[in-house]
């Protein structure tokens, strides 16, 4: 969880307004640092992990019969 790591380590984390859109969305660019950088990056590699394994567990191989 992101919140686990303490925002004053990280050594950039910018957000910059690009333009605002008719639909009222809007695209930012966001400035990291090489810190924060490796904070987000582990951050979202964990979370992906974490939703592969829980969707691997709804699964069943092929040659195996559900609930043995």
């Amino acid at each position: 969880m992101i919140s686990e790591v303490d925002i004053r380590d990280w050594d950039t984390l910018r957000i910059e307004l690009v333009k605002e859109n008719e639909d009222g969305s809007a695209d930012y660019t966001l400035h990291v640092g090489p810190k924060c950088n490796n904070y987000l990056m582990s951050y979202a590699f964990v979370s992906v992990l974490k939703q592969v394994i829980a969707e691997g567990k709804t699964l069943t191989p092929e040659n195996e019969q559900p609930g043995t």
